[in-house]
């Protein structure tokens, strides 16, 4: 196509709209819930258990959602926990607060039922779950980060995508034409999902380490010694099209080349016997996210 077609100049001008749209705060993006809000105050001023429960007990899908997670073998279950308090006591207040963060980034997604782009949402939750799985596994396995943390960076690191996808099914002119719909997608989310992230994970108040995870994929990572969260989630996206219900026989050429896989593993041989040992973990995590 060349770049002086009448399509390629509806596609610029498209971009440029929708750039202005995103400078001048036009787009619709999601604020934190006011559980989440409070719950961060009350871990701000050393609440105790009893207060962070009294809280999550009046959200009783937040709770009920806790309670399940806390009575999960990936949690460490032992005995049976019935109560929020219980269930925030033996996860702690900082995988409470993760995991609180992580319910509430999931129910901006599947909240969104807006005709037309369903199917494309849906895809962007089950993409964000299926790396929050990986994400997390290898956290617990191969690194000291909070396999909590790992698992919310892995739900967040495309929370950018959403928005644009809502806002791109206002433009009428898209819909009207299906071959300038698909590559104004593609190009926007290549483009622009990873500011729009950035600026809702400002909003709701992430660390910086956080509020770049939407950067991961468009560039490269600073070298490291050792296994940061943004080496996690770039591992996690290279995987995602990995089938782990049955024995990896071979890794993706991108992951193989990638800076991170480098922290982890010496070759390939060496990571499909680790990887294979902990895919039912892996997938048991994403089924968990799923049942969400």
């Amino acid at each position: 196509m060349s770049l002086s077609s009448p399509l390629s100049e509806q596609i610029n001008q498209i971009l440029s709209r929708l750039s202005n749209d995103i400078e001048g705060n036009r787009l619709q993006l999601p604020s934190p819930p006011e559980n989440l809000v409070a719950l961060r105050k009350l871990l701000q001023e050393d609440a105790d258990n009893n207060q962070i429960a009294d809280l999550l007990s009046k959200e009783p899908h937040v709770s009920a959602r806790l309670i399940k997670l806390a009575n999960s073998v990936l949690f460490g279950s032992r005995a049976h926990v019935s109560s929020v308090k219980l269930a925030v006591t033996r996860l702690g207040l900082q995988k409470v607060n993760n995991l609180v963060t992580g319910f509430a980034i999931t129910q901006s997604f599947l909240s969104l039922k807006i005709k037309g782009i369903e199917k494309a949402l849906n895809r962007i939750w089950l993409t964000s779950e299926h790396v929050a799985g990986i994400t997390s596994t290898l956290a617990r396995h191969f690194s000291t980060i909070d396999p909590d943390k790992a698992l919310l960076a892995g739900q967040i690191h495309n929370i950018g995508q959403a928005p644009l996808i809502i806002h791109l099914n206002t433009l009428p002119e898209l819909n009207e034409d299906t071959e300038l719909r698909n590559k104004v997608i593609h190009l926007v989310m290549q483009r622009m999902s990873a500011r729009v992230g950035s600026t809702i994970l400002k909003k709701w108040s992430f660390p910086d380490d956080m509020v770049n995870l939407p950067y991961v994929s468009s560039a490269p990572l600073q070298p490291t010694p050792r296994v940061n969260i943004a080496n996690l989630v770039q591992l996690g996206m290279l995987m995602k099209s990995c089938d782990f219900t049955s024995p990896l026989k071979a890794l993706p050429a991108t992951l193989l080349d990638s800076p991170s896989f480098a922290l982890l593993w010496q070759d390939e041989a060496d990571a499909l016997k680790e990887l294979n040992f902990i895919a039912d973990e892996i997938l048991s995590t994403q089924r968990l996210l799923r049942s969400m």
